[in-house]
C-alpha cells in the first residue's frame, strides 16, 4: 500500500517514509521503500536506495532484491546489467509464474523478446 500511495502522489513529506521505517529496521522494509521511491521518483532514485541496501549484504541472494534490481535497471535502459540481474533472479524464483515474468524481462533486455 505504501508504494501505491507514493505512486499516486499522495505523499506528505516524510510521513509515509517514516511510517514505513517505523515498522522496524528491516532490510525487507528498506527494499519496499526503494520500490516505492522508484515508483514515485523514478527508477534511478529507487536503484540508489537499493545499492546501499545491497552493499550492506543484508539481503544477499534474496530473490525479490534480484528481481527488483533487474526491473529498475531495465527501466533505465541498462540492458546488460539488467540481463545479468534477471539471470541471477531466475534460479531462486519461487514459482513458474515468477520464472515466466523474469524470463520475459531477460528476453526483453537481450533483444530476444
Amino acid at each position: 500500500m505504501h508504494a501505491t500511495t507514493h505512486a499516486q502522489g499522495v505523499r506528505r513529506p516524510g510521513t509515509a517514509d517514516a511510517a514505513f521505517v517505523a515498522r522496524g529496521p528491516s532490510a525487507v522494509v528498506e527494499l519496499n521503500r526503494a520500490v516505492a521511491v522508484a515508483m514515485a521518483d523514478g527508477p534511478a532514485a529507487g536503484l540508489k536506495l537499493m545499492e546501499a541496501l545491497e552493499a550492506s549484504g543484508a539481503l544477499a541472494g534474496y530473490r525479490l532484491l534480484l528481481a527488483t534490481r533487474a526491473d529498475l535497471l531495465r527501466r533505465l535502459n541498462r540492458h546488460a546489467e539488467a540481463a545479468a540481474s534477471y539471470r541471477d533472479a531466475l534460479e531462486p524464483a519461487a514459482s513458474d509464474a515468477e520464472r515466466r515474468y523474469l524470463a520475459r524481462g531477460l528476453a526483453e533486455t537481450t533483444g530476444q523478446g
